[in-house]
């Protein structure tokens, strides 16, 4: 499943590879934080509420609320994401959950001709009752410093791989 990813993504890929075994995504109850220690920096927990695609952010690591400027456990999607780009995340993180799948973003920002970061997120899906995703599992990694003041849904490309979780029916969307 590597494509190009950070080596941290992979890894943390690679650990909910392992720990989903045969089933489709693995359980909560399986992630033990203590099996990740060089991902909790960078790692968020984010709850699917019922009904309908809303999703709240359990806890983030220090450098996802070093990014974000404020600890974003226990607010909603639409609480930080800007309006204009609430529709295409709020989808990624519900097809996350829905068939099942691992989805993985590149982002390009271009702050001006000669600056341009780079940042990556992965949405892996888990389930607390081992039926049905209903948390996911994120990371992010970035080359960008919250102080450049920056808009970062502003003048971004990105690149999204949406890959089903399901063993056997492994097919790229």
């Amino acid at each position: 499943m590597a494509q190009n990813r950070h080596h941290a993504l992979d890894r943390l890929f690679a650990y909910w590879e392992e720990t989903r075994g045969g089933r489709a995504v693995p359980a909560l109850a399986d992630i033990d934080p203590t099996d990740i220690p060089w991902a909790l920096g960078q790692i968020w927990l984010c709850d699917r509420l019922e009904p309908g695609n809303r999703f709240r952010y359990r806890l983030a690591g220090e450098t996802v609320n070093a990014y974000w400027g404020f600890s974003i456990a226990g607010k909603s999607l639409d609480e930080i994401v800007p309006p204009e780009r609430l529709a295409t995340v709020t989808e990624k993180f519900r097809m996350a959950c829905e068939l099942p799948a691992v989805v993985h973003d590149r982002v390009s920002l271009s702050l001006s001709e000669e600056i341009v970061r780079h940042g990556e997120r992965l949405i892996l899906p888990l389930s607390q009752d081992g039926a049905r995703v209903d948390v996911l599992l994120g990371a992010e990694r970035a080359n960008w410093d919250r102080a450049l003041e920056f808009d970062p849904y502003v003048s971004c490309s990105e690149t999204t791989t949406v890959t089903r979780a399901v063993p056997d029916q492994i097919e790229p969307r």
